[in-house]
């Protein structure tokens, strides 16, 4: 059985509709489970909750507002798997468009509807991945306080632990939402930094990545 994996939290309405108009699609894919948290955002809590009351041997996790096609990484997923490469990030406007029922490849592609950024390679761990349920027990999301570097860190400690995911080639769409709040695009605080060195400097040493992944494990009883 597969179950998708949503880390959520109400309270954008820009997000809400978003979620809103792909959840249908999520339902296709599989058994659909709300992960959510309390106090913070911590999206390794979302994890924690959504994966605890999951009842599938393979996840999909995927942010509330993307969209890509995972049916070829759920067919190719051995140990985990990415069916994106690219990421189109649709502007308001755009996103207002798709949201109405427009075709969002043309509109990602469209030079005169402005985008924030351009298409980019996505980073592997965030927007969606696939995995099977006994290896993201073995190695789940850190838990970082807020928004940034926590996909990060978990594709570093899982290419360590268990080799480079399946990849494929397929485009992902993100919908457009206010940012959150964090210190620049690429930074989202000085712990998500800290964290993500500790990993990067673990990333030849299997038996301390280990002992990181244990250490920055959400705690069951926060979630």
């Amino acid at each position: 059985m597969i179950s998708v994996i949503v880390p959520w939290r109400p309270g954008c309405p820009h997000r809400e509709a978003a979620w809103a108009h792909l959840r249908g699609r999520w339902e296709a894919v599989g058994e659909v489970v709300e992960g959510r948290c309390a106090g913070p955002w911590v999206k390794a809590d979302a994890l924690a909750d959504g994966v605890s009351r999951a009842s599938g041997d393979l996840l999909v996790f995927a942010d509330a507002d993307v969209w890509v096609d995972p049916s070829e990484a759920v067919a190719a997923c051995e140990v985990w798997a990415v069916p994106h490469l690219n990421v189109h990030r649709l502007s308001q406007a755009s996103t207002a468009q798709a949201l109405a029922g427009a075709d969002w490849r043309g509109l990602a592609l469209d030079q005169s509807n402005r985008r924030d950024r351009g298409p980019y390679v996505g980073q592997v761990g965030g927007g969606v991945t696939v995995i099977r349920r006994d290896v993201y027990e073995q190695c789940p999301v850190p838990r970082i306080v807020g928004w940034g570097q926590e996909d990060e860190a978990w594709s570093i400690a899982m290419h360590c632990l268990f080799g480079a995911p399946w990849r494929g080639d397929l485009d992902l769409v993100h919908f457009w939402h206010p940012p959150q709040r964090r210190m620049s695009r690429v930074i989202g605080s000085v712990e998500g930094q800290r964290l993500r060195k500790r990993f990067r400097d673990a990333q030849r040493d299997p038996a301390l990545m280990r002992q990181l992944v244990k250490e920055a494990q959400c705690d069951p009883t926060t979630s």
